[in-house]
């Protein structure tokens, strides 16, 4: 009978353990690029690249999402997509992306377009850089720093290491208040909290969760500087807050939540009027 006891267990165990399912196949010509992405903070998608023709996003339902047409030139070959993302390269509230192709004698080169096939940057005969073992989103060669954030391109023979400053951050790295420059932070793990409508035309409704056993804590808002401009009592009595941010002009703010155990990764927050 002794022997009957540990027999269940391991029959128990293995019909509860979790099995690998496959969710969903999409389908593409040979050629083209697939990946889950962080493409805004704490947003992924699934991003699938036709060469020469267009970018095409899912939700992390498998959904489609959107369809971003690249722009053609006759005297350009694409390689292929290195990056896209939201206000990376520029701080509306759009997609970018950075694309590697060859001129027509054979020269690499490097083309940036937001969603609407607008040229925002171009550098012939260069390439992106790589800086090995730094481990960020993206390739390692954009970088975040308290200064704001770094491009490095390798252009030219001999090669020169060319460092550009870009207008937005990566995905997944917000800013907080630190005397008057920005620095990158991580939030505490098991803090949520969100904002909608986002992007807004005044009316925010931003939704936290305490942690376990804390009671109150401040939604703190910020502008892109990191300086702090409100504080918002709450408490575990509800979960979430409403604010009419009518006094503040268009453009990116930053909110968090500051609690006694830690506090939230800072998001953003778009105004639109």
């Amino acid at each position: 009978m002794k022997y009957v006891i540990p027999v269940f267990l391991i029959l128990f165990a293995g019909s509860v353990r979790g099995q690998i399912t496959l969710e969903h196949t999409y389908h593409h010509s040979g050629g083209s690029q697939f990946g889950l992405i962080e493409v805004d903070s704490g947003v992924w998608k699934y991003v699938q690249t036709n060469f020469q023709d267009s970018i095409e996003l899912y939700n992390l339902d498998h959904s489609l999402d959107r369809v971003i047409k690249i722009p053609t030139f006759s005297h350009e070959n694409l390689v292929g997509v290195l990056i896209i993302a939201k206000r990376l390269f520029t701080v509306k509230n759009e997609y970018a992306y950075l694309v590697t192709s060859n001129d027509s004698a054979g020269e690499g080169m490097l083309l940036c377009f937001d969603e609407n096939g607008e040229l925002l940057f171009s550098c012939d005969t260069c390439s992106l850089g790589q800086n090995v073992g730094l481990g960020y989103t993206f390739n390692s060669a954009i970088v975040p720093t308290d200064s704001g954030t770094k491009m490095i391109i390798i252009r030219g023979n001999p090669n020169y290491h060319e460092v550009y400053s870009l207008p937005g951050q990566l995905p997944g790295r917000q800013t907080k208040q630190s005397g008057v420059t920005p620095s990158i932070i991580l939030g505490t793990e098991g803090i949520p909290i969100s904002a909608y409508p986002n992007p807004s035309s005044g009316l925010v409704r931003i939704a936290y969760q305490l942690p376990a056993d804390v009671t109150s804590g401040e939604i703190v808002l910020s502008d892109e500087t990191g300086r702090e401009l409100k504080r918002y009592r709450v408490t575990s009595a509800f979960s979430d807050l409403e604010i009419q941010e009518s006094d503040l002009p268009s453009g990116s703010y930053f909110y968090r939540l500051v609690t006694s155990k830690g506090e939230s990764t800072a998001e953003r927050i778009v105004l639109e009027k």
